[in-house]
């Protein structure tokens, strides 16, 4: 029993793109099918019992029901490392940033992602999982050697505070990428100057720089 896991683990982790997303969408299926049994069962079962035993405390469907939603399964299935680049996709910025945020006021940033191999490549893109930050692309079925395509980002906060997500990128070969959103209230020092320099000054003069 063992080997069997072991051996479907390999099978799991050897899956594209594609089959990944056949699989999750099966489970889904046969999720919501195993859901309707249970109701009708739940349903036959009140129906047919009188008195206080056609009132059950917890049914079947009801633990169902609980159980939280998965967001995407290739989350849990998958390992996604932050980097700008792996064997076959480089992303640019590797990290994206919002500064001087304002409550429901939109902001924006692009995210470029290129095929750096020799293959053309499929692309399983993971939007971030809250809804401060919303995504938007045109999808394409493969990315040739050499292109690129473009992610937009959009962020709205709702208040002025500290907000973190991510957006993942499954690839082929399994390397997967994660890239990091911060959002901040704080003020952009991106294009601050890291020194000053002055120019020689005489003893007891002073020397201001103005910008």
């Amino acid at each position: 029993m063992f080997s069997d896991l072991q051996m479907l683990q390999t099978q799991i982790s050897q899956m594209s793109v594609h089959e990944c997303e056949s699989l999750d969408a099966a489970a889904d299926q046969y999720l919501s099918t195993s859901t309707r049994v249970c109701e009708s069962l739940d349903h036959f079962a009140t129906s047919n019992v009188p008195g206080e035993l056609a009132q059950p405390t917890l049914t079947l469907s009801d633990l169902i029901a609980n159980i939280p939603p998965t967001s995407n399964r290739l989350i849990e299935r998958r390992k996604f490392v932050e980097g700008s680049k792996n064997a076959t996709i480089q992303v640019k910025p590797s990290a994206l940033h919002f500064y001087n945020m304002q409550s429901n006021q939109r902001q924006k940033c692009l995210l470029q992602l290129t095929n750096i191999s020799t293959e053309s490549l499929r692309l399983h893109i993971i939007p971030p999982q809250t809804s401060y930050f919303q995504i938007s692309y045109s999808k394409k079925d493969q990315l040739i050697p050499g292109l690129s395509m473009g992610i937009s980002l959009t962020f709205t906060p709702d208040v002025e505070r500290y907000y973190y997500d991510c957006i993942r990128i499954h690839c082929q070969n399994n390397q997967n990428l994660l890239i990091p959103i911060h959002a901040c209230p704080a003020l952009d020092l991106t294009d601050f100057p890291q020194e000053f320099q002055f120019s020689p000054v005489t003893v007891g003069l002073r020397c201001v720089m103005l910008e």
